[in-house]
């Protein structure tokens, strides 16, 4: 199959009326067009052609949650983020009961063996966000099942989820911490830092040890500070930190977003939802890891504080308020959400760019970046309602 695109963004470029072609899922040729050449699917003009998009962090979507345990709710997350052009995320759970995060491992392993029908978004592993976090900086997740560092468990789920786990979140200044991302290191677990009321040098001594990746940068983390820097000044200055961010405006201000990009590489900066189940309902009471949240104009927060819980945020536009809050060029923001998530991941020979060799995942952007069409390893799995693209059988 060839795709005639007018316009292709991909790891901080922007090439103009490209040919791609794809052969047995996978990308095979990428060249200029010419006036020769037969098409199979020519693109709108004014169509924006981008990898597809990763998303790292990411809980549910309309009233699906990755802890119901279920290959219907995997099933269902999957085929909706393919609406926002996600090709690609990782399932990630809750603070819960033992027994429920199990059941979510078990879950997502047996959703990733039989996940070769090309409904929606591929699930690239998992994400464990805690149990082992900060009472004082908890945020939504469940009081009553958060637990002190345990190397041996992490071993045991590791293997349970048959090397599945990719990334773990933890508080470092618990007891132990360091003893687990010793171990989350063996494993070829991402070790990340949130959830935390760790302090400068101890988040340094987390890096020093080997946590690479900070979760949801300044949420539910000791801020900065003129006399006393926090975890969020280290993680913002230490090059070897990856960081998520959640670009909602209501998570971080856009002031704020501005700030981070001034401090931090974009190499270093990475686009997530953080999304929880009741993204895309109307307003409302849901549950969400085990606590009532109140959703209303797209804002959740818990009943019984008002904590943040979760976000309402559709992956690219995130990439769309990052663009109108920094003003970066778009095509610089587009690997925040693709190239580098799967770098963190170690996949990037196989996803994250268009590049030959590399699985046939795109999205189709109109100019106000809303997905048009997402195609993964070759196939379409989502097309917008009325949208008139020509497309392939």
């Amino acid at each position: 199959m060839k795709i005639k695109a007018p316009l292709v963004m991909s790891e901080g470029t922007r090439l103009q009326n490209q040919v791609i072609t794809v052969q047995n899922g996978l990308i095979e040729n990428i060249e200029p067009a010419s006036t020769m050449d037969h098409y199979d699917w020519e693109l709108d003009p004014h169509s924006i052609l981008i990898p597809g998009l990763i998303d790292l962090h990411i809980h549910g979507i309309k009233g699906h949650d990755v802890m119901d345990g279920t290959p219907n709710s995997l099933s269902m997350i999957s085929k909706t983020l393919a609406e926002e052009g996600v090709t690609g995320f990782l399932a990630t759970t809750m603070t819960e009961s033992i027994a429920r995060i199990e059941a979510a491992i078990d879950n997502s392993v047996y959703c990733q063996k039989n996940n070769r029908d090309y409904h929606g978004a591929e699930i690239l592993g998992l994400h464990l966000e805690g149990p082992f976090l900060s009472t004082e900086f908890m945020g939504a997740q469940c009081g009553i099942h958060l637990l002190q560092p345990n190397p041996l468990l992490l071993e045991a789920w590791q293997k349970r989820s048959a090397g599945s786990i990719k990334i773990l979140t933890l508080a470092p200044e618990l007891p132990q911490a360091l003893e687990l991302i010793d171990t989350a290191k063996k494993l070829g677990i991402v070790a990340s830092l949130g959830h935390t009321a760790a302090s400068f040098n101890e988040t340094l001594t987390a890096i020093d040890r080997g946590a690479t990746h900070a979760t949801h940068l300044f949420n539910a983390m000791r801020g900065i500070h003129h006399r006393t820097p926090g975890a969020a000044a280290a993680l913002l200055m230490d090059e070897r930190m990856t960081a998520e961010i959640i670009v909602d405006g209501l998570h971080i201000a856009p002031e704020m977003i501005r700030f981070i990009f001034q401090l931090k590489k974009h190499s270093q900066l990475v686009l997530v939802t953080d999304a929880m189940s009741a993204k895309c309902l109307k307003n409302g009471e849901y549950v969400f890891g085990g606590q009532t949240v109140i959703l209303k104009d797209q804002e959740a927060r818990l009943k019984k504080n008002g904590a943040l819980a979760g976000s309402t945020l559709c992956l690219n536009q995130a990439l769309k308020n990052a663009h109108q809050y920094t003003g970066i060029a778009l095509e610089k923001l587009i690997p925040l959400a693709t190239s580098i998530p799967a770098k963190i991941l170690k996949m990037n020979q196989q996803i994250g760019s268009i590049s030959q060799g590399k699985k046939a995942n795109f999205a189709v952007l109109n100019q106000d970046l809303e997905v048009q069409v997402t195609m993964r390893e070759g196939r379409v799995v989502y097309k917008k309602p009325g949208v008139a693209q020509s497309l392939p059988d």
